[in-house]
């Protein structure tokens, strides 16, 4: 019952409020979700800070339990191992950076609110802010905030795909997705630009649906993304499915 009270909370609050990944695709949420506990894992939660943000523990994990630790998929619905390990371990630092950055701006006194929708939209913000940020750390950006498309590609194809069929696909993959993110236009409004994170929605979209058939997790979710479908789960047991 308390896993499904969550589940309705927070499926309820990625659909509430729209930017330009409008936060509606419930296995990309979860893969976002995965990334900021991932790259904030040595923290421990604190109740007075907001959600998915964390407080750092005083005392380290020890050796051992860092060694056991297996390492997270951000793909989910493909089991190949499409990013190298150096690459995420990278990735990681640098999202733990970026979040850690972010959060150095807010008011951590301030008692959170699961259900204040300013809360909701600061950590939406948040999450934007954070893959920009992961983009310029990069150098996927110029001065002036544009792809460097050359550059993109160079890094996927050479330094970021593991498997041999992504790495194949991956230059084709890029143009898509930066032709996509291009497409959003700039807003007063937005403290970040919103096409980084476009851009990863259109890349994690792309190379899970070219997941090879033997790879592709068979479960009625990722089903659901190989077909194109828009969908939210009716509940928590599908995302068992997922496992």
């Amino acid at each position: 019952m308390c896993r499904k009270v969550l589940f309705l909370v927070f499926s309820t609050a990625f659909l509430s409020l729209a930017i330009a990944y409008d936060f509606s695709d419930p296995i990309y949420n979860s893969v976002l979700s995965s990334e900021i506990l991932e790259a904030l894992e040595d923290e421990e939660i604190d109740v007075n800070v907001p959600v998915n943000y964390r407080a750092r523990r005083d005392v380290a994990p020890p050796e051992e339990d860092k060694r056991c630790k297996t390492r997270k998929s951000g793909w989910m619905c493909c089991r190949d191992q499409i990013e190298k390990t150096e690459t995420h371990d990278k990735l990681k630092e640098m999202k733990k950076e970026c979040y850690q950055e972010i959060r150095a701006n807010h008011d951590d006194a301030e008692p959170f609110d699961m259900f204040s929708c300013e809360r909701l939209k600061r950590i939406k913000q948040d999450t934007e802010c954070a893959k920009e940020c992961i983009a310029k750390k990069l150098e996927f950006l110029d001065e002036n905030g544009a792809f460097r498309e050359d550059f993109v590609k160079d890094f996927f194809r050479n330094n970021y795909t593991e498997a041999e069929w992504a790495r194949e696909k991956s230059d084709s993959v890029v143009t898509k997705c930066l032709a996509e993110a291009n497409k959003e236009k700039s807003s007063e409004d937005r403290k970040c630009s919103s096409k980084p994170i476009k851009f990863y929605y259109c890349m994690w979209k792309e190379f899970s649906t070219l997941c090879p058939q033997d790879k592709k997790r068979d479960s009625r979710m990722c089903n659901r993304l190989y077909k194109g479908e828009f969908f939210l789960p009716k509940n928590p047991d599908e995302a068992d499915d997922m496992n």
